[in-house]
């Protein structure tokens, strides 16, 4: 693991941003582990671009039983079954995490863990709001623009996505195997052609894509990048964990993981690339609960 030395404390900055243009959106959510030690705040899951609330079923379940703490998995705007709107900024998916914790009782939140775009939503809620969060871990991304991956063309799944439809009275089992051979040239990797059909629901008699597809395209160059104008920086326990195969935690990305994150800890999980929860999930808990609280666990009881 490699941490930063500890030159001088700083306060931590608060916001001076005004309150986002738009009102925070309902957000689906499951709770994972209901929490068997109370005093222990809870945490709190968020996923990736065309992810949803289900990605962390596994690794929420066993550290919730690990750890004692509530684990709460949630869907972002535009994903799973959560609201839908034509917003898609960092400030708004933020402000929608604020309103999630306030309205469900979730702070103080003990950690924010987000995946990809899921912890550049959660580093830019713990910048706005330190207050609300004693604690994040960052999985597989940091506060700047990712370098390309061979696999990962996200403007090309896109264009994939949006040309799937299926006839009237197709089953779901039936629509899941239809586009896994639509998808198959384009996306010749298994793993994220399954990922992306987690997506596929049968609603109203029809099976659809519950992902607002038109509003991710419109906002794709966005979410790709991080927003350039934040300046404030978080003081509290801090966790950058990268998968070994991956380049998104580089050391090209470390001067801006310090300049919003002082005293971050950087750690890979060896044989794991982007997904590292789904590649390694027994590591990715055991490097969670290991940062929650310093200890080794005996892991799938």
């Amino acid at each position: 693991m490699w941490r930063r030395p500890v030159l001088a404390l700083r306060t931590v900055t608060t916001t001076t941003f005004s309150t986002p243009c738009t009102s925070p959106l309902p957000l689906s959510h499951v709770i994972l582990s209901p929490g068997e030690t109370p005093e222990k705040p809870p945490v709190v899951f968020m996923h990736g671009l065309f992810g949803n609330k289900n990605n962390f079923t596994f690794v929420g379940k066993h550290l919730g039983k690990l750890t004692g703490r509530k684990v709460v998995s949630v869907d972002l705007r535009n994903h799973g079954d959560s609201g839908h709107g034509d917003a898609m900024g960092w400030r708004e998916m933020a402000s929608d995490i604020k309103n999630l914790l306030e309205q469900e009782r979730l702070v103080p939140t003990g950690c924010l863990i987000g995946h990809s775009m899921g912890g550049k939503v959660a580093m830019v809620t713990t910048l706005l709001w330190p207050e609300l969060i004693s604690s994040i871990i960052v999985a597989d991304v940091s506060p700047c623009h990712p370098p390309t991956v061979p696999g990962l063309p996200f403007s090309g799944i896109l264009q994939v996505l949006s040309k799937l439809s299926w006839p009237p009275g197709l089953s779901l089992s039936q629509a899941r195997k239809a586009a896994h051979i639509k998808l198959q040239e384009d996306i010749p990797n298994i793993a994220i052609r399954n990922f992306l059909l987690t997506n596929l629901i049968e609603r109203d008699g029809r099976v659809q894509l519950r992902v607002n597809l038109p509003v991710l395209s419109a906002h794709l160059n966005d979410l790709l990048g991080f927003p350039d104008d934040l300046s404030q920086t978080y003081e509290g326990p801090t966790l950058f964990l990268g998968g070994s195969q991956s380049p998104y935690i580089s050391p090209s990305t470390f001067p801006s993981i310090f300049q919003h994150f002082p005293k971050a800890s950087i750690s890979h999980i060896p044989g794991a690339g982007h997904w590292l929860h789904a590649d390694q999930p027994q590591a990715f808990v055991q490097a969670v609960s290991n940062f929650l609280k310093p200890t080794t666990f005996p892991l799938w009881e």
